[in-house]
This record gives structure tokens, C-alpha cells and sequence, in this order.
């Protein structure tokens, strides 16, 4: 988790204003955790931000009830202002 923190605040503090692309492909930090972890991230940069899309893995690797940790690629595309 540390990590994942530490990588996507350096890659903010690169970005003015643009695309902040990022992937996370542990089964153990879900989506809405990760979403949770980008947006504190980017308003403690005092950035303005908007969510421009949500993605996951392809079509091709099914995610198979109940098992849930086959849904382990998730990532967010924001624009930063």
C-alpha cells in the first residue's frame, strides 16, 4: 500500500495539468479503496480533477463468480485542471 501511495504522489507532483493515468493490478486493494486512495492523494496537491473514465482488464479474462479476486486490474484515468 505504501508503495502504491508513494509511486502515484510522485507522478502528481509531475503533472500541472493534464492526463493522470494509473493502474493497480493487486487483488488485495479493491476498486473503491484505490478511488478513494487517488482522490485524497490529488486534493492534498491541491489539484483540481475530474474522473474521466474507469477501466479494467479485457473482456478476454473473465471474472468467474464468486471469486472475486480474478477482478484484479483496475484503473482510473483523471484530468487534471
Amino acid at each position: 500500500m505504501k508503495s502504491l501511495i508513494l509511486i502515484n504522489s510522485i507522478a502528481l507532483d509531475l503533472i500541472d495539468q493534464g492526463f493522470f493515468i494509473t493502474f493497480s493490478c493487486s487483488q488485495d486493494i479493491k476498486e473503491d479503496k484505490f478511488y478513494s486512495i487517488l482522490r485524497t492523494l490529488i486534493r492534498r496537491k491541491n489539484k483540481r480533477f475530474e474522473l474521466v473514465a474507469k477501466l479494467h482488464q479485457a473482456l478476454d479474462h473473465k471474472i468467474i463468480f464468486p471469486h472475486k479476486e480474478l477482478e484484479y486490474l483496475k484503473g482510473f484515468i483523471f484530468e487534471i485542471f
